[in-house]
């Protein structure tokens, strides 16, 4: 077969796969390597096929074949750390990360992907340490600097972090994402703050989306920090305008599944079904994003008997192992209340020991885990569920004024937010129907207006005895990979209760929508 034949059999395999036809992808690479079995791309194009089918098993057994044939190819050990990941061999992959490391030498691009790697395994000090050493091999490539600068923020190193952003963007006048990391992490005042840099860069770039939307995100908060709310929100604007332009998405799509998700588990349906044999109880802390569950997190691991997994993808992963081949996002919905949830819980359970935490509870802080918790009753009949909620405007304001690198895509336009906070408050008075006290709820503005009452009935429903450590949770060092990573290293402060009336002009459409379908926006 000739190089030719090769090269278009691959971009036929990989045009099966964007067109969704991924059964249809997967006979098709075989047939291919039946003849060649040499062809390393289409192997990995295979590979991805059984990912994206939810084949794990598969997955995972082709990645670990291709390991052995292939012990010296980077591409491919390092695809098998992200099947490893997936599969939930969190512990196998962390191994297999140091290795690589040790090997690195001085490629510093390998030891970026190393770096990403390290964080999807909550190894912040790994990650920290890859960055730190790709930026002494090369300290004036602009990746090296903002994914060293990345690090620092997440381990709270502010100054260094901002001194080296301000080295990126005056080196690459063409990546923007530094101005709007620089800006998060900046308490601007009228004469501490970028704003003429911003407008200036927003000007020469204007016919760029790329710059358009983390320079206008990046104006639109320091005009908020300065006080200057119309021109805050006017920049707000043209920010989430510019993302939303560039994505496709569709807020239906995830109103159907909230939908399906109450079909499939109803109070008939559960009644049915086995519940897990499972003893243990890992604490879930879920709510929209931007809504307190950081602040929570931080507040509860500072308590001797609990530590943190922060925002990972091990249950979404699980479920996804558990049900294996779907149609969709519906189809696996439908499917998932089927599965053995015993099996389900073991695969969980396998997957965050493997982080390396030690504490008698762990927390898994996704904020969307909120769309799983029929699964997590099932599975973890024991398990601790803690849901924050925020005043429905606040919130979806914080949402709407934040650019988030990954996830979220209804927040980026006011009408995407109101239907998705409809059907998300809709989901919740479900779970409350099935399972009412079981679920303890902290309503954000009650925590920051009397946090050490609504602490101690959080330590209570825990089952955690009282430590003064958890009012003093802003000393805690430990990582923080949110948004919210300087808001979280302050004692609690209420100025961001209300903060949406001042745009409450601007925000007038959405305040309709929400209580034309009977949410209370006061």
């Amino acid at each position: 077969m000739s190089q030719i034949d090769l090269s278009t059999q691959l971009e036929q395999a990989k045009l099966l796969l964007q067109r969704g036809k991924i059964i249809d992808a997967i006979e098709f690479c075989r047939n291919c390597l039946a003849l060649k079995s040499e062809f390393l791309p289409m192997s990995l194009l295979l590979n991805q096929a059984y990912q994206l089918n939810s084949q794990f098993d598969l997955m995972l057994s082709h990645a670990k074949e291709l390991a052995e044939s292939y012990s010296d190819n980077p591409v491919i050990q390092i695809r098998l750390v992200e099947c490893l990941i997936y599969s939930g061999e969190i512990a196998e992959a962390i191994k297999n990360i140091d290795r690589l490391f040790q090997r690195a030498g001085s490629n510093s691009s390998f030891l970026s992907k190393l770096g990403e790697l390290y964080l999807h395994c909550c190894q912040h000090q790994k990650v920290f340490e890859c960055h730190q050493k790709a930026y002494k091999i090369n300290p004036d490539d602009c990746t090296n600097i903002y994914n060293l600068a990345a690090a620092q923020i997440n381990l709270g190193q502010f100054d260094s972090a901002r001194k080296l952003l301000d080295k990126v963007i005056e080196k690459n006048k063409s990546d923007f994402d530094p101005f709007y990391n620089r800006s998060a992490i900046l308490k601007a005042d009228k004469e501490n703050n970028n704003i003429e840099q911003l407008l200036s860069q927003l000007k020469w770039n204007r016919n760029n989306p790329l710059a358009t939307c983390p320079i206008a995100y990046a104006l639109g908060k320091e005009y908020e920090d300065i006080g200057e709310f119309e021109k805050a929100f006017y920049y707000l604007d043209i920010a989430a305008k510019s993302r939303r332009r560039r994505m496709q998405y569709q807020v239906d799509t995830d109103v159907e599944v909230m939908n399906q998700i109450r079909k499939t588990y109803s109070k008939e349906k559960l009644s049915r079904v086995s519940v897990s044999n499972s003893n243990d109880s890992p604490i879930f802390i879920f709510g929209l994003p931007r809504s307190g569950t950081t602040l929570v997190e931080r507040i509860l691991s500072s308590h001797s008997s609990v530590e943190s997994l922060g925002e990972i993808n091990s249950l979404a992963f699980s479920i996804m192992h558990s049900v294996g081949p779907n149609l969709g996002k519906i189809d696996l919905v439908r499917k998932s209340i089927n599965i053995n949830f015993d099996w389900l819980a073991s695969r969980y359970k396998s997957a965050t020991a493997g982080y390396g935490f030690n504490a008698r509870y762990l927390i898994d802080k996704t904020p969307l885990n909120f769309l799983y918790l029929g699964i997590i009753k099932l599975a973890f009949p024991k398990a601790k569920v803690i849901h924050i909620s925020r005043d429905p405007m606040d919130s979806c304001y914080a949402m709407y004024k934040t650019l988030f690198r990954m996830g979220y895509p209804f927040s980026y336009e006011l009408s995407d937010l109101g239907h998705y906070y409809i059907a998300y408050s809709e989901l919740m008075k479900h779970w409350d129907d099935l399972f009412g006290k079981q679920i303890f709820h902290i309503q954000y503005e009650r925590l920051v207006e009397n946090p050490a009452a609504e602490i101690e009935a959080l330590l209570e429903y825990c089952q955690l005895s009282w430590e003064d450590s958890v009012l003093s949770f802003y000393n805690k060092k430990s990582p923080v990979a949110t948004a919210s990573a300087i808001q979280v290293r302050q004692p609690i402060y209420r100025s961001s209760v209300g903060r949406w009336k001042k745009y409450e002009e601007q925000l007038k459409s959405l305040k309709c929508q929400l209580e034309n379908s009977g949410i209370c926006c006061d």
